[in-house]
């Protein structure tokens, strides 16, 4: 029974990859898996040609991204010099080079588990080919075409909440995004959280005294809950293993480290240094800090001692995307704190350890630090970028600011019908760019809370960017105009919401602009 294997993808598969390795080590296969198995220090080139002589069998996952990548071609044409029997697992049905055309096959697209019990069976008494391997034609499992058909009537729904931007932004083209794979799931899992809500709101701002009739409100509140039932089986759906194995890493939740006790109080003393940018120099004290207090040495990445480092640590993030330590000639762990598509292609044949949520594992890493093998057993990711991962406090205020954002959009709507009802189109001149101005600093602090970067990314000037968002949005509460549109009822309890929300936002704002997180997260 054939016991090695060699699998061969592109990174955006990684999602369906680490599903596909897990399987297959659970059947007691011995897989070899560029990120989990090479061990920094040594040169990539020369582990890859070891893992592909000693494998027994060659799985090149075929999609159009692996067919057109360099080192995947570098690894089946070093497979075929080499005699290897060659399995193409088709994940994507694309053109074939001809060198391809003859090996077996087996067809993924579909049933995931019925398929891997077929490529079982292919190892253990090989069969010749039947037929070509597919090459074009659209397949997908059954719960990816169930979540198509669900994200439909969601998209549909969001259109009553076109008010927001926001949810509609992100959900009324879900159905073409899970098509493409490409839909951002941390966007689409927040907008589906807050659709029910902002749904009864958009029955509130149509005429709140309507709903106040007992009919109009027991249809809204039916209307909401099943609004609430659609929503969480869409989110299940986006949870599940078949919508991870389909989508690209930007729609797949990101897969964090195991939970794991070493309980080792006194590690092996190693010489440590840690490479990063100046703005991510919050995270390195506190990660140089922490690993002193275990009794491991720091140097300087620029002293001539780093040449002696045991461990090189490289925090990764919009400031540092590389490492002037070869990663072939030194142990070298790359370490996220926060999404960058600006990666060294070298760092990103290795595990990751992920610290974008926070930095709860560095007492982990610091007990592990001179033991690598289990190190990235108990803390490594797959090297998939292109993810929304923040830390709970930055979640936090990206939440708050999305709920006042689509709550200010309602109430300028609200004035903007009000005023061309009334013919008062001088106050255009007021509104129209206030407006603007309430959009531009709610789009500038929350992209400026996901990059780090921006206008709005230290404390001080977040306070700053609350503050003024707050005396905008009032502004027209003390103009003439707001004393005739107070009749409008709606825009009453529009800013009554408005007020209970901003004032509850305050302490959540202090609350979670002071933590530790948070400070570690804006820039130095």
């Amino acid at each position: 029974m054939v016991s090695s294997l060699f699998i061969s993808y592109c990174r955006r598969e990684a999602p369906f990859v680490d599903s596909f390795l897990k399987a297959l080590e659970k059947r007691g296969f011995k897989v070899w898996l560029d990120y989990h198995v090479l061990v920094p220090g040594r040169p990539w080139e020369e582990q890859i040609y070891e893992g592909l002589k000693e494998a027994e069998v060659f799985l090149l996952v075929v999609s159009q991204e692996s067919i057109a990548s360099k080192n995947v071609k570098w690894e089946w044409e070093h497979a075929i010099a080499l005699n290897k029997r060659i399995i193409l697992i088709i994940f994507e049905a694309v053109k074939l080079p001809p060198e391809l055309e003859q090996y077996e096959w087996i067809d993924l697209r579909g049933r995931f588990r019925e398929g891997i019990k077929d490529l079982t069976r292919q190892l253990e008494s090989p069969v010749p080919p039947k037929s070509a391997p597919p090459q074009s034609g659209f397949k997908v499992p059954l719960m990816v075409g169930l979540a198509i058909g669900v994200s439909a009537i969601v998209s549909l729904l969001s259109l009553l909440t076109i008010w927001t931007i926001y949810i509609p932004y992100y959900l009324f083209p879900l159905p073409y995004r899970i098509i493409k794979r490409d839909f951002n799931f941390f966007h689409v899992r927040n907008a589906l959280l807050i659709l029910p809500f902002f749904l009864v709101w958009t029955a509130v701002f149509l005429d709140p005294t309507v709903y106040s009739t007992a009919i109009f409100a027991d249809i809204t509140n039916k209307l909401f809950v099943i609004i609430t039932l659609v929503a969480f089986v869409l989110l299940l759906l986006l949870y599940s293993p078949y919508m991870q194995r389909w989508g690209k890493p930007i729609a797949s939740r990101p897969i964090f480290a195991n939970p794991y006790n070493p309980k080792i109080q006194h590690p092996r003393q190693t010489i440590f240094t840690v490479d990063f940018a100046g703005q991510d120099i919050g995270y390195a004290e506190t990660i140089i800090h922490c690993l002193i207090q275990y009794g491991h040495l720091y140097v300087g990445k620029n002293t001539v001692e780093a040449e002696q480092a045991e461990a090189v640590l490289v925090l990764i993030s919009e400031f540092n995307g590389t490492t002037t330590f070869n990663p072939e000639e030194y142990v070298v762990y790359p370490i996220l704190l926060q999404d960058t598509k600006a990666v060294n292609p070298d760092l990103g044949r290795i595990q990751w350890i992920d610290f974008r949520r926070g930095l709860k594992n560095l007492d982990k890493l610091a007990q592990l630090l001179p033991e690598p093998t289990r190190l990235l057993k108990a803390l490594g990711i797959p090297p998939a970028s292109n993810q929304t991962v923040l830390p709970w406090s930055i979640q936090i205020l990206l939440a708050y600011f999305t709920v006042i954002a689509s709550l200010a959009v309602g109430i300028w709507s609200i004035i903007l019908l009000y005023i061309l009802k009334s013919f008062s189109l001088g106050y255009l001149i007021l509104v129209i760019p206030l407006v603007v101005v309430t959009l531009k600093i709610i789009f500038s602090i929350t992209q400026s809370l996901i990059t780090r970067k921006g206008l709005f990314i230290s404390k001080f000037k977040l306070c700053l960017g609350f503050i003024s968002l707050g005396v905008i949005l009032f502004i027209p509460m003390f103009t003439p105009l707001i004393n005739l549109a107070l009749q409008e009822i709606r825009l009453v309890f529009a800013y009554s919401l408005l007020t209970m929300i901003y004032t509850f936002g305050i302490y959540l704002f202090l609350f979670a602009s002071s933590s530790k997180a948070t400070r570690r997260w804006f820039p130095s």
